[in-house]
């Protein structure tokens, strides 16, 4: 077996494809783990539940000593918003290194290659003018936000789950287009910092896969603290105001200063060749596989957010 030759290449370095590099360790196969977009360590350490976990406590505890629930209680609080986003950096990077990083370099039987990957043929890949051939592959590379088509968007802008968590300075007003679970976690963690915060949902009720009663419950909790939910209508088309934004419903339009967009996303699979190969994709970029994971080619198999709903950590793992 030549050096560039491997039992099993992953490309991938998330929760999906972290997990297969420590099994395929554990069988001794020779492994060749490639990553590239986020850092190790995917969407959940980088850009996910623990930055945003981290963003959610420290709020909570800000708003509970700038929110008096009793007259008699008194206290005085601040929050330093840059020192909050480098403290977030520090765990991140701390936690990365802890978790991924030194994990990888204890891993006797898997090489590591930084770079993105693509598929030269069925069992070839190339990655920064290398390539490497493997009897089996594992594509674990994640999604990435992608926007509705709706009017005016592009143009105007608007903030993603990546982007909104290094924002520079707070914006007085927020909407978030999304009453899923993120939209709800990041509509929090603003409205406790102090900025205005609405919800719109498409559907019925936020949290549209929950039981209604808890839905429900959960929009009291929130609208007590001061987030404004609109739940069963629809945006029509964005406009930029000036330095403000526009958002046009079905009967009135809402001005503020920021858009957040929690709704949709995409497979991460363009240019990686898969078509050339004859991987199965869907519309929106999802690869797709069988109950046991495997693509259109049986010996490529697929994890994680890759393939779609439920995107997440846990399920990727």
């Amino acid at each position: 077996m030549s050096s560039n030759t491997y039992d099993l290449i992953i490309l991938g370095g998330g929760a999906a494809g972290f997990s297969a590099a420590i099994e395929a360790n554990r069988k001794r196969m020779k492994t060749l783990l490639i990553n590239g977009g986020l850092p190790l360590g995917g969407t959940c350490v980088n850009v996910g539940c623990i930055p945003t976990k981290f963003l959610l406590e420290i709020t909570d505890i800000y708003s509970g000593k700038r929110c008096r629930r009793f007259s008699s209680l008194s206290f005085s609080s601040h929050l330093d918003y840059s020192e909050m986003l480098e403290e977030k950096r520090k765990l991140v990077d701390s936690l990365r290194r802890t978790n991924y990083e030194k994990l990888l370099s204890g891993l006797t039987q898997v090489e590591f290659v930084p770079g993105k990957a693509e598929f030269i043929d069925e069992r070839t890949v190339q990655v920064n003018g290398r390539k490497f051939t493997s009897s089996y592959f594992i594509i674990a590379t994640g999604s990435s936000p992608f926007p509705p088509p709706l009017p005016g968007l592009r143009e105007t802008g608007y903030l993603t789950h990546r982007t909104a968590l290094d924002l520079p300075r707070l914006p007085e007003s927020l909407l978030v287009i999304g009453g899923g679970p993120q939209g709800l976690e990041f509509a929090q963690i603003f409205s406790r910092l102090g900025v205005h915060v609405v919800v719109v949902e498409k559907e019925d009720q936020i949290l549209p896969q929950a039981e209604p009663l808890l839905s429900q419950e959960l929009r009291k909790y929130l609208e007590e603290e001061g987030i404004e939910i609109i739940t069963g209508i629809r945006v029509k088309k964005i406009e930029r105001k000036g330095e403000r934004k526009r958002v046009y419903l079905e009967d009135e339009s809402i001005e503020v200063e920021e858009i957040m967009v929690c709704v949709g996303g995409t497979g991460n699979t363009r240019k990686m060749g898969l078509e050339k190969i004859g991987i199965e994709i869907t519309e929106k970029g999802f690869i797709k596989v069988n109950k046991f994971l495997q693509t259109s080619l049986p010996h490529i198999y697929s994890a994680g957010d890759v393939i779609g709903p439920p995107q997440l950590e846990t399920v990727a793992a």
